[in-house]
């Protein structure tokens, strides 16, 4: 019996496994090996750098955000503890089979300051809910606009119903939230485990309908948002422009929000394969080569893995972020 609940814990990690391994399969089958050697002397180091900083850039503004929200709580963890422990999950995030693992990882090490456990939830899941709203308001806008005003860039209709649904679904879930939820946990008093977990979320649920008293914080929020998600966007133009591929950034605009959307799907490990995949086919509908997008893709794949590298070098360190907080108490 624990061998068989251990081996169904273990079939989503491999079928999402098996997953990554078939699309990076037909990835490279489909690759231009040739064309793709051809475009590597073309490869701007400068502007390859300027990536990676743009992408450093950005993780530290994410951490803004976090502290923003964080502060908002009556919490004060110090901001360079915020930034570490944004590196750090996001190092750790690398041998995870899931996008959202990062996240749990903060919360956990933000437990590690007393934070409570529901505030701590509610904190990073309102940061990934503003993102994601405004990353979606931007790629809508952007669609619509490239609809009604580009001579040279066409989009199909499909494109822009894409763009609106995680709108959708945002809003939705706003609804759900007004509701208050039925206490259920007394149907299962007898298992403790389901209890608890019941009651983290009834917790969490109120932290969450406690930002509405921080309204300041929740705009400083979706404008440094906003901020971001053009920095992401620009991080992948700089990218393309490395590699002498010159694209749109209206049209990047409408493609990087997408990408992002497709790899929050828990199909596949870590977005491996689902990414690469998407960008080559929103960038091969720009007219890129094959080899052209595929260089980009994998470009991309690097700089974001050494992005990672800071939040090595502090695990490595092996002061958990929480322990100067606890020895001063």
């Amino acid at each position: 019996m624990a061998e068989s609940n251990h081996g169904a814990r273990k079939a989503p990690l491999l079928i999402r496994l098996a997953v990554s391994v078939l699309l990076l399969g037909l990835i490279l089958y489909r690759v231009d090996y040739a064309g793709f050697a051809e475009l590597l002397p073309t490869l701007s180091p400068l502007l390859l750098v300027a990536g990676f900083g743009l992408l450093l850039t950005d993780r530290v503004i994410m951490s803004h955000r976090w502290h923003i929200l964080v502060k908002a709580k009556g919490f004060r963890i110090p901001f360079f503890d915020i930034v570490r422990m944004y590196f750090v999950s996001a190092f750790l995030g690398l041998f995870m089979p899931s996008s959202v693992a990062p996240d749990f990882i903060r919360v956990y090490l933000a437990t590690k300051y007393r934070f409570p456990i529901s505030d701590a939830l509610s904190s990073v899941f309102l940061d990934r809910f503003i993102g994601f709203l405004t990353l979606a308001a931007i790629a809508f806008c952007s669609a619509v606009a490239v609809m009604l005003f580009s001579q040279t860039i066409h989009i199909s209709s499909w494109l822009v119903f894409f763009t609106l649904a995680p709108i959708l679904v945002a809003l939705l879930l706003i609804l759900t939230l007004q509701y208050d939820i039925p206490p259920m946990q007394n149907l299962f008093s007898s298992n403790r485990w389901i209890t608890k977990i019941w009651t983290v979320l009834s917790d969490f649920r109120l932290s969450i309908t406690t930002y509405k008293r921080h309204m300041d914080s929740l705009i400083k929020v979706s404008i440094w948002c906003i901020i971001n998600h053009i920095i992401q966007i620009l991080t992948t133009y700089t990218i393309a422009m490395a590699l002498d591929i010159h694209t749109s950034f209206l049209y990047l605009c409408i493609i990087v929000p997408l990408v992002s959307f497709v790899t929050m799907l828990p199909i596949s490990l870590a977005g491996l394969g689902i990414q690469e995949g998407a960008f080559i086919y929103f960038f091969s509908q720009m007219g890129v080569s094959s080899q052209g997008a595929f260089a980009i893709a994998v470009l991309i794949r690097i700089v974001m893995t050494l992005g990672c590298i800071p939040g090595g070098i502090f695990y490595l360190l092996g002061t958990d972020p929480g322990i100067r907080e606890e020895k001063s108490h």
